[in-house]
């Protein structure tokens, strides 16, 4: 009834979603939409981490694939926009995986010690023996 009433009396026709967005500050995300986050326009901050990480899920499936598809983002450009979504997230480990698996070492190895040292040096170690076994320097 409420709802109805903000809805009749606002004339907005995003009434409804301001509505969603006050409910979920007021009970939670789960009781103010049962039915998850599909068709959602404006994201509650609560539900952006789990959409965003939906989308990176999404475009990581080219993993392993050879190419992403007819009229598709390249492979490489799609693990890019994956890798930086996992970024924004703080999942920097899956950034550093995903940046590794299409060559771009320097920028895993730059964002490395965010995960801790020890995954820096694992990863350092991964890349010299890379080089080595290619015949290229060590810098």
């Amino acid at each position: 009834v409420k709802q109805a009433a903000f809805g009749a009396l606002s004339g907005d026709v995003a009434a409804d979603e301001l509505w969603t967005l006050a409910t979920i500050e007021a009970v939670g995300a789960s009781a103010a939409r049962p039915h998850g986050t599909t068709g959602i326009t404006v994201p509650h901050r609560c539900e952006v981490q789990t959409l965003v990480n939906a989308d990176a899920t999404m475009l990581e499936a080219v993993r392993g694939r050879r190419v992403a598809g007819v009229g598709g983002m390249a492979k490489e450009a799609t693990l890019r926009k994956a890798a930086a979504l996992h970024l924004q997230l703080g999942h920097v480990d899956t950034y550093c995986d995903i940046m590794k698996e299409i060559g771009d070492w320097d920028a895993a190895l730059a964002a490395a010690p965010a995960v801790s040292l020890e995954f820096w040096r694992q990863l350092a170690g991964e890349r010299a023996a890379v080089l080595s076994k290619a015949g290229g320097e060590l810098e």
